[in-house]
């Protein structure tokens, strides 16, 4: 879903495809495009990697980095490759994985989520590569780039995890985090207007995580749709600000 910014001051999201010709790409043939990366414009001591939803790309998102206001830290804003999209009667276009239902009970394509984590893994990797600490990088995303973002707590060791309007992945899988990251902190937010992932999904799987003792703060916002707002860019940047908070 591509990202605008409407008169209400949220962020609104619209399908965008391309051609059915790109279904006959397998997925040993998907290309992921080199990531969007905003560098920072003080002394580099913190990261985060920011997922797009369905259908979007990392220009989708980048303009959060000049709102964040966070000068030592580096973005990186990947975009998934074009792949089939089961729940849109089979049309391309970029996700992290193939989706067949949004309703009450998700059947997520684990070989292309598990694509995706090795994505997020190898963009942490880099950053470390730089002298980046692991508690210092996090990895966030809207919707079906929030799922992966989750995902990531089972594999990569990191600082914390943004999710917004989105769902836990591979629900019945446990644990959901590895030892490295059960004090790692969890924002999750969610619109009880959202009529994409529904509002009880998001808080689900919030309290799900909770449940196995992980460190969620659940934000819900009244009123809001599958789409972010200003009040939640707010609540995102006080939680970064907590995580990776600037250096002397």
């Amino acid at each position: 879903m591509r990202t605008s910014l409407g008169r209400c001051g949220r962020v609104q999201w619209s399908r965008r495809c391309v051609s059915k010709r790109e279904q006959t790409r397998t997925r040993a043939a998907m290309a992921y495009p080199e990531p969007v990366v905003v560098e920072p414009r003080k002394t580099h001591t913190a990261s985060v990697v920011w997922l797009h939803g369905l259908g979007d790309s990392g220009h989708g998102w980048a303009s959060i980095s000049a709102q964040l206001q966070m000068p030592w830290v580096r973005y990186v804003f990947p975009t998934a490759p074009n792949r089939p999209i089961t729940i849109n009667q089979g049309m391309s276009m970029p996700g992290w994985f193939d989706l067949a239902d949004l309703g009450e009970n998700f059947v997520d394509d684990k070989q292309g989520l598990m694509e995706s984590v090795r994505i997020v893994q190898d963009i942490v990797e880099q950053e470390v590569s730089k002298g980046i600490p692991r508690e210092r990088i996090v990895v966030g995303g809207f919707s079906q780039g929030g799922a992966v973002a989750l995902q990531t707590l089972r594999s990569i060791p990191v600082g914390g995890i943004v999710a917004l309007s989105s769902w836990l992945p591979l629900v019945g899988e446990k644990p959901y985090a590895i030892s490295e990251n059960q004090e790692a902190p969890i924002l999750f937010c969610h619109g009880d207007n959202d009529e994409v992932v529904h509002f009880h999904v998001g808080e689900g799987s919030a309290e799900k995580l909770q449940a196995d003792g992980l460190k969620v703060d659940f934000k819900a916002f009244p009123g809001m749709a599958h789409e972010a707002c200003l009040e939640e860019i707010v609540e995102i940047k006080n939680f970064l600000m907590h995580a990776l908070p600037e250096l002397e």
